[in-house]
């Protein structure tokens, strides 16, 4: 592998030595691994493990192009790759698909093999592709946790696939699922090796947000983490689905309280219009409701976590801005997985989330919320104050 990138030692990779020392021990890699340059117009990196030491791998462009506090980001990318040994786990995963592989190009056998095991050798591929993605979002969030600064990251990725991609790492398709940029081009999710762009930024900035971090890539930046936790739900999306085995069920509401008042009416018309381009654009689905007590519901229908939080966030937001705060209560999220459908709740008034679990027209799984509770603590602000987890049995979700 390593001869297809022919990188080297050079005198250019001293400036950062020093960086990917200092976040290797961070990330409790030992021994630290040594930092190879590999001449490429490409802007990328990757990490490998070999028998004496393990080795991560940048290209001469991506040292031109970052600013150092970006490199770091980049290398604590990798070395989260190295504490994790992703490289090992992606190897023993593809071993089916690449034994496949092999075997249909094995004279007169290949369309034997090709007929009786082609179905083994897609699901070995979209579980290798699976993983990698996975890998990534972990990488990304190590890099996150072991700089303190996830806005950095962002920034080098938004540079990194900023550049077309007419040359690489001399290896192309050969070392894809280990570089920080992917080169596979596929349109359908299920076969990259990579999340989308927005995706892993999405994740990021929630993370950023969380931290109170400067991120957005202009003169605005980022208000209070106190008023941004709503974003932590995309930063906990990785634990839920494979931790827990829970996944979006496609719905959100924000519910709001009732207000006569015309200017409220007036500025309420307003944000449903914004977040209905806002819908369009990310190819979301709005509607609006009054349940039976008189509460206004605004209910969005994305299969996209990142969406639905994005859209819950903008019409808090636009509300807030124009003096109605106060009126807005609550923002639920329904996922599903369970027995019962599980209801994530997130209060305006006190900025915490809690679980909710309907198990009947008015009762509660109350100790499968606990255990929610007990596994999420640690990535989102639960409210501590059991007495108010309000049950919402009746929410339009």
């Amino acid at each position: 592998m390593l001869s297809l990138t022919h990188a080297k030692p050079a005198p250019e990779s001293d400036r950062f030595v020093p960086a990917a020392q200092r976040v290797a021990g961070l990330a409790d890699v030992a021994p630290p691994p040594d930092v190879l340059l590999a001449l490429s117009k490409l802007p990328n990196a990757f990490a490998v493990t070999t028998e004496k030491i393990p080795l991560v791998i940048v290209t001469s462009s991506l040292i031109e192009a970052l600013t150092p506090a970006e490199l770091e980001a980049v290398l604590a990318h990798e070395m989260t790759h190295l504490a994790n040994r992703d490289a090992a786990v992606l190897t023993f995963v593809s071993g089916p698909s690449l034994w496949l592989s092999s075997m249909w190009h094995d004279g007169d056998r290949g369309w034997v093999v090709g007929v009786l095991f082609a179905p083994i050798w897609l699901v070995g591929v979209l579980l290798m592709r699976a993983v990698s993605r996975y890998r990534e979002y972990a990488a990304d969030r190590g890099s996150a946790l072991l700089t303190g600064a996830p806005e950095q990251l962002m920034s080098a990725l938004t540079k990194i696939h900023g550049v077309e991609p007419t040359g690489d790492l001399r290896g192309g398709q050969a070392v894809s699922a280990l570089c920080i940029r992917g080169f596979t081009s596929q349109r359908l999710p299920w076969f990259r090796d990579h999340p989308p762009l927005r995706k892993r930024l999405a994740r990021l900035e929630a993370m950023a947000r969380v931290q109170g971090k400067p991120v957005l890539f202009g003169r605005k930046q980022l208000k209070p983490p106190a008023e941004e936790r709503l974003f932590a739900l995309t930063t906990a999306a990785v634990t839920l689905e494979t931790a827990l085995g829970l996944k979006t069920a496609g719905a959100a509401a924000i519910s709001f309280k009732p207000q006569s008042s015309g200017e409220f009416r007036s500025a309420f018309d307003d944000v449903d219009q914004l977040v209905d381009a806002v819908a369009q654009q990310c190819g979301s689905k709005i509607e609006r409701k009054t349940d039976q007590y008189g509460f206004d519901w605004m209910i969005v229908h994305d299969d996209q976590l990142e969406d639905l939080v994005g859209a819950a966030h903008t019409l808090s937001s636009e509300l807030t801005a124009k003096g109605f705060g106060s009126q807005l209560l609550a923002a639920i999220f329904r996922f599903g997985g369970y027995e019962h459908p599980v209801y994530f709740i997130y209060g305006f008034k006190r900025g915490a989330w809690w679980p909710f679990i309907p198990a009947g027209k008015a009762a509660r799984d109350n100790a499968k919320e606990l255990e929610l509770k007990a596994k999420l603590e640690h990535e989102l602000p639960i409210e501590q104050d059991l007495t108010r987890w309000l049950a919402l049995f009746d929410a339009p979700v």
